[in-house]
């Protein structure tokens, strides 16, 4: 392959993570397990998403299931992940 092929490539992923990361939410909620507080970037553009991210002091699962549209928080919910 050329390497004006990888240039192009190496371009559109910096743009990509330029995006996302313009894209994203910062949000500070309480851990459901050790009730510190702590913060989450969520991503804007997919609109509703769940997931599993452990704490950034405890380091127990937590479940998260929000939605962000044209910017503003919708939902959040967060609660221990289910085994």
């Amino acid at each position: 392959m050329s390497q004006g092929f990888f240039y192009n490539l190496l371009s559109l992923i910096f743009v990509l993570r330029v995006l996302i990361m313009y894209n994203e939410h910062e949000t500070f909620f309480s851990c459901p397990y050790c009730f510190e507080r702590i913060s989450f970037l969520l991503e804007e553009l997919y609109g509703a998403q769940k997931y599993i991210e452990d704490c950034e002091v405890c380091c127990q699962p937590i479940e998260i299931d929000y939605k962000i549209t044209d910017g503003q928080m919708q939902w959040l919910r967060v609660e221990r992940a289910q085994d």
